[in-house]
């Protein structure tokens, strides 16, 4: 049916699929010109989901459940990947027809790849009820994957068949498979490790971050030796980048140095890999889309051509729409993976250098313009339907802001005790006259970081510009698309979905940290968007206010969840805008913007708001609202407060704790900067300024928005 007398393949062979697979299962260890030449026949017949659940329903005749005898001894490609043998002896039946095939031609690429291929597919049907139209049985091992339900699906039967190792190990002889059978075993992975339960933990036991690593560094130096991507390799990278971020964030095993999840334990080669792949992938598309020899506009403060403005995707050329369907994908898997990498905080050292590593920054630079030009300049994706993609690009937006705002936050590469440890050995070692650590330190003479070039490096290119141009754009793009979407009206309680949400405090609090070092954040161009979520701010609590003011004693307790949460997220992005206000205050083009922006009176109306609040809050605790809103209040009146708040988040629910909270620490927050305005509003000389920011402070503003962000953050969950 394959083969002609000679036994050269047939060029159009006619066998049917139950035929195809009945000859595969006769022989399995056939020569190698049949069984190509039948797998090439079944890829072409496994064209719909019918095709797959045939072929994963597919039983031998003379099938048993015994494990599939000619595994053993013969599966060189995995154990070069440090892969153990695969099938697991808890499997109620014998290994699927492709595993077979798999382990009987260890060596040989095309066998392997396009058996990955029929398990990239066949996984895909573990997302529905029918499970490979068979029964199931409910799975004795640990849940990774909670979407898996009480049913082991057909993907966690090849997992328990040995197929994680399997695939891994054609992984492992990426350079004996084709662009297209990379881009199949990385799929093939990708599906194991997200649609099963017990996926995730048999690729990290079998060193899978590590064969990964290697093939993400192999497949990014290829394709530049090479001079550019394929489509086949920016798909193998999207898997394979996917199945990372998904082994970072799972849970780590049980151990005894407390380490809770795999990210805590990342090898710097795996960091290395992410951060080349990320970079060579933003110059690709850079230069796919913008050509060669494009100038980026943002680069000298203007924005103009191609890569200074916008990119319409329903009227952009095929080229250009084919770059982006593309390079999209993997560049969002490319930022998950990191964002997962930095969620560890130990982790920020290596990442520097990785980032700084490629052209002494040159590649940051290219990662970031690749972030400007698909998260913020690429607009359309929605209106052509691609609602997958625009998912994509939002999240993609949202990880990115987040590494950023990481990377260039103080002190994040460092816990409590390495500080400590760090401010006495600074106190040792400083001179009595000496000040050390005026420069960034959050804590007056010590320096608890020790800078390395990278650090420093990564920290000038991230406020050059571009990075708060993107966060400023974005804060535009999504306050303007929201108040469009309310028609204008700010007199009803506005609950931002939540991931609309999460990117607008990511990009405040991007600016926050870079407030002071970016001279761009100080300029009018991002006063005014503070300005006018100000106001939103003070409009939306005015409201909500004004429907309570008959009964404004039991605000709480008769305000609505939509009102309470309104008041929640408004009270969180008006921390965060001060945190910014309280960076630029200390240059003299921020202080001069707040100036002719009125800023004091916007701080000034929002804080009585917010005052007012917490007053109906707490109508009978008068002193608690004096401790909040002077600074000269006595300490008791402060402990009276705290006392309070503690009695009433015991007594409510997480909703109205968190209001509590917030304001509690809002409302001192915005005295402090709204005396911060005061004193550069009657012209106060600079040092006085910052000699009044420095004694009013207790903490750090970046400490108070943190404790915001989070309180928010657990609420959502």
């Amino acid at each position: 049916m394959f083969l002609d007398a000679r036994e050269t393949p047939l060029p159009c062979p006619t066998a049917t699929l139950p035929e195809t697979l009945q000859v595969l299962a006769e022989h399995p260890h056939g020569d190698a010109v049949l069984v190509h030449a039948a797998l090439a026949r079944l890829m072409l017949l496994d064209s719909t989901d019918a095709d797959s659940e045939t072929i994963a329903s597919f039983q031998p005749p003379d099938a048993v459940s015994n494990p599939f005898p000619a595994a053993t001894g013969s599966f060189n490609a995995a154990t070069d990947a440090g892969v153990e043998y695969p099938f697991s002896s808890s499997s109620s039946s014998a290994p699927h027809l492709t595993l077979q095939l798999m382990s009987a031609h260890p060596n040989d690429g095309v066998v392997r790849e396009r058996c990955c291929r029929c398990i990239a597919n066949m996984c895909q049907l573990s997302s529905s009820s029918s499970s490979a139209g068979r029964a199931v049985e409910p799975s004795s091992v640990g849940s990774d994957n909670n979407s898996a339900g009480d049913e082991r699906s057909f993907a966690d039967e090849l997992v328990e068949q040995g197929a994680v190792e399997l695939v891994l190990g054609t992984l492992a002889m990426s350079s004996r498979l084709s662009a297209k059978g990379l881009a199949w075993a990385a799929q093939a992975l990708l599906n194991l490790v997200c649609l099963s339960r017990d996926g995730a933990r048999r690729t990290a036991r079998t060193k899978g971050e590590t064969v990964l690593a290697d093939v993400i560094a192999g497949t990014t130096h290829e394709s530049i030796v090479a001079g550019s991507l394929s489509v086949e390799q920016c798909a193998a990278l999207d898997a394979m980048l996917g199945v990372l971020a998904r082994l970072l964030t799972s849970e780590a095993d049980d151990n005894a140095a407390g380490v809770h999840y795999r990210c805590e334990q990342a090898a710097y080669g795996t960091v290395e890999a992410v951060g080349a792949a990320l970079v060579w992938l933003s110059a690709s598309a850079k230069r796919e889309i913008c050509g060669s020899d494009a100038k980026w506009g943002m680069r000298d403060g203007s924005i103009g051509g191609r890569c200074g403005g916008t990119l319409f995707f329903p009227t952009a050329a095929p080229p250009h729409q084919a770059a982006v369907l593309a390079f999209l994908p993997p560049l969002h898997k490319a930022w998950m993976t990191l964002r997962s990498i930095i969620g560890c905080s130990r982790n920020l050292p290596m990442v520097y250098e990785a980032l700084h590593m490629p052209g002494d920054g040159g590649g940051l630079r290219d990662a970031i313009d690749a972030v400007l030009l698909f998260g913020v300049e690429l607009e359309g994706l929605s209106a052509m339907g691609a609602t997958e993609e625009a998912t994509l690009q939002q999240d993609m937006l949202l990880y990115a802001l987040e590494t950023f705002a990481d990377l260039s936050a103080t002190r994040k590469d460092l816990g409590d005790r390495a500080v400590a440890e760090a401010a006495a050995l600074s106190e040792a070692t400083t001179e009595p006259n000496s000040q050390s650590g005026e420069e960034g330190g959050e804590v007056e003479g010590i320096s608890a970081v020790f800078p390395t070039e990278a650090a420093l490096g990564v920290s000038e290119i991230l406020a050059e510009g571009v990075v708060s141009n993107i966060a400023v754009s974005t804060l535009v793009r999504l306050h303007t698309a929201e108040y469009r979407q309310g028609s204008g009206r700010k007199s009803t309680a506005h609950v931002y979905d939540g991931a609309v949400f999460d990117v607008l405090a990511k990009s405040l609090l991007t600016l926050a940290n870079l407030a002071g070092q970016d001279i761009a954040v100080a300029s009018m161009n991002t006063v005014a968007p503070l300005h006018a979520i100000l106001q939103e701010s003070t409009n939306c609590l005015s409201a909500i206010r004004a429907v309570h003011r008959a009964s404004s004693s039991q605000f709480l307790s008769s305000a609505s969840q939509q009102e309470l949460m309104a008041v929640v997220q408004q009270c969180a992005l008006t921390g965060q805008v001060y945190a910014v206000l309280w960076g630029i205050l200390s240059t003299p083009d921020g202080v001069r913007a707040a100036g002719e922006l009125k800023l004091r009176d916007a701080v000034s109306g929002l804080q009585t708001i917010l005052e007012t609040l917490y007053a109906d809050a707490f109508p009978d605790d008068g002193r608690a609202v004096a401790g909040i809103s002077s600074t000269e209040a006595p300490r008791e009146a402060t402990a009276a407060q705290q006392t309070s708040l503690a009695g009433a988040a015991a007594r409510t629910t997480p909703t109205i704790a968190a209001a509590i909270e917030i304001l509690q620490k809002l409302i001192p927050f915005g005295e402090k900067v709204l005396q911060c305005l005061r004193l550069t509003s009657a012209e106060a000389s600079p040092t006085q300024t910052e000699h009044a920011r420095q004694t009013s402070v207790s903490g750090s503003a970046a400490g108070t928005v943190s404790a915001i962000h989070v309180t928010v953050e657990h609420l959502n969950t």
